[in-house]
């Protein structure tokens, strides 16, 4: 198995990261990773969509764990692998909102992505993340940006 997380404490609301990550066709505004994005039917357990990573063939991905203000997990097969994304929200210090996201290689050929991959995807996670929750905080009246929760924690 291979993880990287990163989090991000920001004064946007549970609501508006909430708001930002449920408009799916807008994840590559702050996920540069991505060149487009779908989901087919509502933000709901069990929804599936389709997700265009940069450079690479489109992959299905289904939507697992919603759970409204709280947290979501985007489930995506590899050749036999499976790339788990965790995305949470709890409280951050002084009543800012943490924004967390996770992902996590799991099977036979995860060692084999997370080479190929695994550092363009820990270079880019912590942009990524700081991007969402400055959105988040302008488009819920301006507040004051995002600020980086110190050290990217690995799992090799």
């Amino acid at each position: 198995m291979w993880a990287v997380e990163h989090s991000v404490d920001t004064r946007a609301s549970r609501a508006a990261v909430w708001a930002a990550w449920a408009d799916v066709a807008a994840w590559p505004a702050w996920d540069r990773g991505l060149d487009a994005a779908s989901l087919d039917g509502a933000f709901a357990g069990g929804c599936g969509g389709r997700l265009q990573p940069g450079g690479l063939r489109p992959m299905d991905f289904t939507l697992a764990g919603v759970e409204p203000l709280r947290g979501f997990e985007v489930v995506a097969r590899l050749p036999l692998a499976r790339l788990h994304v965790e995305h949470a929200l709890t409280d951050g210090p002084g009543g800012r909102t943490r924004v967390t996201h996770r992902l996590t290689l799991r099977g036979p050929l995860a060692p084999w992505w997370a080479r190929a991959a695994g550092a363009g995807i820990a270079h880019e996670l912590p942009g990524s993340v700081r991007r969402l929750a400055r959105l988040a905080a302008a488009d819920a009246s301006g507040m004051l940006p995002a600020r980086a929760v110190p050290a990217t924690r690995w799992a090799a």
